[in-house]
Protein backbone atom coordinates (compact mmCIF):
# COMPACT_ATOMS: atom_id res chain seq x y z
CA UNK A 1 0.00 0.00 0.00
CA UNK A 2 1.36 3.48 -0.99
CA UNK A 3 0.53 6.11 2.00
CA UNK A 4 -1.23 9.12 0.66
CA UNK A 5 -1.06 10.49 4.54
CA UNK A 6 1.56 12.58 4.10
CA UNK A 7 0.58 14.54 1.28
CA UNK A 8 -2.21 16.14 2.93
CA UNK A 9 -0.10 16.73 5.93
CA UNK A 10 2.61 18.41 4.21
CA UNK A 11 -0.55 21.01 2.67
CA UNK A 12 -1.50 21.56 6.35
CA UNK A 13 1.73 22.13 7.21
CA UNK A 14 1.69 24.97 4.56
CA UNK A 15 -1.03 26.67 5.72
CA UNK A 16 0.41 27.10 9.44
CA UNK A 17 3.78 27.08 8.81
CA UNK A 18 5.56 30.12 10.16
CA UNK A 19 6.82 32.23 7.33
CA UNK A 20 9.03 35.52 8.46
CA UNK A 21 9.06 36.36 4.40
CA UNK A 22 6.91 38.79 3.03
CA UNK A 23 6.62 36.84 -0.30
CA UNK A 24 8.87 33.69 -1.85
CA UNK A 25 10.25 33.78 -4.94
CA UNK A 26 12.82 31.41 -6.75
CA UNK A 27 15.56 33.67 -5.10
CA UNK A 28 14.45 33.23 -1.76
CA UNK A 29 16.03 29.61 -2.07
CA UNK A 30 20.01 30.28 -2.56
CA UNK A 31 23.07 27.98 -1.45
CA UNK A 32 23.27 24.63 0.32
CA UNK A 33 20.81 22.76 2.34
CA UNK A 34 21.45 19.49 4.64
CA UNK A 35 19.13 17.04 3.60
CA UNK A 36 17.65 14.48 5.68
CA UNK A 37 14.92 12.44 4.43
CA UNK A 38 13.36 9.00 5.77
CA UNK A 39 10.74 6.74 3.65
CA UNK A 40 7.02 6.67 4.06
CA UNK A 41 6.08 3.48 3.00
CA UNK A 42 6.90 1.32 5.49
CA UNK A 43 4.94 -1.73 4.32
CA UNK A 44 5.49 -2.38 0.79
CA UNK A 45 7.04 -5.74 0.29
CA UNK A 46 10.73 -6.33 -1.33
CA UNK A 47 11.36 -2.57 -1.45
CA UNK A 48 13.73 -1.99 1.36
CA UNK A 49 13.06 1.01 4.06
CA UNK A 50 15.88 3.36 2.97
CA UNK A 51 17.09 7.09 5.07
CA UNK A 52 18.55 9.96 2.57
CA UNK A 53 21.27 12.62 3.74
CA UNK A 54 23.07 14.93 1.38
CA UNK A 55 23.20 18.29 0.22
CA UNK A 56 21.64 20.08 -1.94
CA UNK A 57 21.96 23.94 -3.88
CA UNK A 58 20.01 25.88 -4.78
CA UNK A 59 20.91 28.53 -7.28
CA UNK A 60 18.17 30.93 -6.60
CA UNK A 61 16.72 30.90 -10.29
CA UNK A 62 15.15 27.65 -10.57
CA UNK A 63 18.50 25.48 -10.46
CA UNK A 64 19.16 22.17 -8.11
CA UNK A 65 22.20 20.63 -7.92
CA UNK A 66 23.80 17.97 -5.80
CA UNK A 67 27.47 16.32 -5.48
CA UNK A 68 26.45 13.90 -2.61
CA UNK A 69 23.47 12.17 -1.68
CA UNK A 70 23.84 9.23 0.26
CA UNK A 71 21.00 6.34 0.68
CA UNK A 72 21.37 3.37 2.73
CA UNK A 73 19.20 0.51 3.60
CA UNK A 74 20.14 -2.68 5.01
CA UNK A 75 23.82 -1.79 6.12
CA UNK A 76 24.53 -0.85 2.23
CA UNK A 77 24.32 2.50 0.79
CA UNK A 78 24.94 3.74 -2.44
CA UNK A 79 25.82 7.82 -3.57
CA UNK A 80 24.22 9.91 -6.29
CA UNK A 81 24.40 13.14 -7.64
CA UNK A 82 21.71 15.08 -8.66
CA UNK A 83 20.28 17.91 -11.15
CA UNK A 84 17.00 19.66 -11.54
CA UNK A 85 14.64 22.87 -11.44
CA UNK A 86 12.31 24.07 -9.22
CA UNK A 87 9.59 26.89 -9.23
CA UNK A 88 8.10 28.35 -5.77
CA UNK A 89 5.15 30.69 -5.53
CA UNK A 90 4.29 33.88 -3.24
CA UNK A 91 3.04 31.46 -0.73
CA UNK A 92 6.10 29.65 -0.20
CA UNK A 93 4.75 26.24 -1.66
CA UNK A 94 7.06 24.83 -4.46
CA UNK A 95 7.52 21.89 -7.20
CA UNK A 96 10.47 20.65 -8.80
CA UNK A 97 12.10 17.36 -10.69
CA UNK A 98 15.22 16.08 -10.65
CA UNK A 99 17.34 13.42 -11.88
CA UNK A 100 19.59 11.25 -9.91
CA UNK A 101 22.97 9.45 -11.61
CA UNK A 102 24.91 7.28 -9.87
CA UNK A 103 28.42 6.88 -11.79
CA UNK A 104 27.28 9.43 -14.31
CA UNK A 105 24.28 7.37 -15.11
CA UNK A 106 21.14 8.31 -15.04
CA UNK A 107 19.50 6.00 -12.29
CA UNK A 108 16.17 7.73 -11.41
CA UNK A 109 13.92 11.02 -11.93
CA UNK A 110 12.34 12.71 -9.07
CA UNK A 111 9.48 14.49 -8.15
CA UNK A 112 9.08 17.50 -5.42
CA UNK A 113 6.79 18.74 -3.86
CA UNK A 114 7.77 20.94 -0.68
CA UNK A 115 6.79 24.31 1.29
CA UNK A 116 9.51 27.24 2.79
CA UNK A 117 8.83 28.64 6.45
CA UNK A 118 11.60 29.99 8.91
CA UNK A 119 13.32 33.34 8.38
CA UNK A 120 14.81 35.21 5.00
CA UNK A 121 18.37 34.12 6.52
CA UNK A 122 17.46 30.47 7.73
CA UNK A 123 14.68 29.28 5.30
CA UNK A 124 13.79 25.86 6.43
CA UNK A 125 12.47 23.17 3.78
CA UNK A 126 9.91 20.47 4.17
CA UNK A 127 9.69 18.29 1.35
CA UNK A 128 8.08 15.26 -0.51
CA UNK A 129 10.24 13.82 -2.74
CA UNK A 130 8.25 10.73 -5.36
CA UNK A 131 10.10 8.65 -7.42
CA UNK A 132 6.79 7.07 -9.58
CA UNK A 133 8.81 4.45 -11.43
CA UNK A 134 10.02 3.17 -8.59
CA UNK A 135 7.19 3.34 -6.18
CA UNK A 136 9.16 5.65 -3.28
CA UNK A 137 8.28 8.35 -1.68
CA UNK A 138 10.19 10.20 1.03
CA UNK A 139 9.70 13.15 3.50
CA UNK A 140 12.57 15.13 4.02
CA UNK A 141 13.69 18.11 6.05
CA UNK A 142 15.72 20.78 4.80
CA UNK A 143 17.70 23.25 6.56
CA UNK A 144 20.39 25.98 5.33
CA UNK A 145 23.47 25.24 5.55
CA UNK A 146 25.14 28.01 7.67
CA UNK A 147 29.11 27.27 8.69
Amino acid sequence: MRSLFFTPLLVAVSAFAPLAFGACSQATLTGGFALSGSPMDYDVEDIPVTHSVGRLTFDGKGGITSASIRQGAGGEGVSFTARGNYTLAANCQGTGTMTLSSDGVPVSNVSLQFVVSGTPSQPQISMLISAPNDGITTLARLSKISI
